[in-house]
């Protein structure tokens, strides 16, 4: 029979080995890259609210961020989609070149900051359902989106919170 400080040091091991997998996990993954079958869906979604996607800004076409530019006609700021994955230097990158108004949307739901180990642990869980069920794993991406989405309809804001729960949701 296992002592008390037995058990104690197993479970600071095992906690040990996890955390340590995790964090290679978030840097040995390359950059995320939106699959043409998201992206037509995004396209479409935005296409619906009237932002016409744009050619990629110069300098960004090889960038290890993939920055989608859409663009409405009478809006002057352009609306931003850009995928982060378990790289989370992204985050302060994306707030020094755009500043403040940018926002997250993480399987639905727009946070001001993204949570990298509640993507790690559903995309873990999808994964092993899918492989259990004999199909592909396919994982959302979190997408970095400025201006950040409002909860009203504006004419220059793109989707509101609420559209973007829906599009999750395909």
């Amino acid at each position: 029979m296992a002592t008390r400080s037995q058990v104690l040091i197993g479970t600071f091991v095992f906690l040990l080995i996890v955390g340590l997998g995790l964090k290679v996990l978030r840097y040995a993954t390359p950059p995320q890259r939106m699959d043409a079958t998201f992206d037509t869906k995004l396209t479409d979604f935005l296409l619906r609210s009237g932002w016409e996607r744009q050619p990629p800004e110069p300098g960004t076409e090889n960038s290890a961020v993939q920055i989608l530019t859409f663009q409405k006609d009478g809006c002057q700021t352009p609306l931003r989609v850009s995928i982060v994955g378990t790289t989370s230097g992204l985050e302060s990158y994306l707030r020094q070149t755009y500043g403040d108004d940018l926002a997250f949307v993480q399987h639905g739901r727009v946070a001001p900051h993204p949570s990298l180990l509640r993507y790690q642990i559903h995309q873990t869980w999808a994964r092993l359902r899918a492989i259990v069920a004999g199909r592909t794993p396919q994982g959302l991406p979190i997408l970095a989106i400025t201006p950040a989405p409002k909860t009203a309809r504006a004419q220059c804001t793109g989707p509101t919170v609420n559209e973007w729960w829906d599009f999750f949701q395909i």
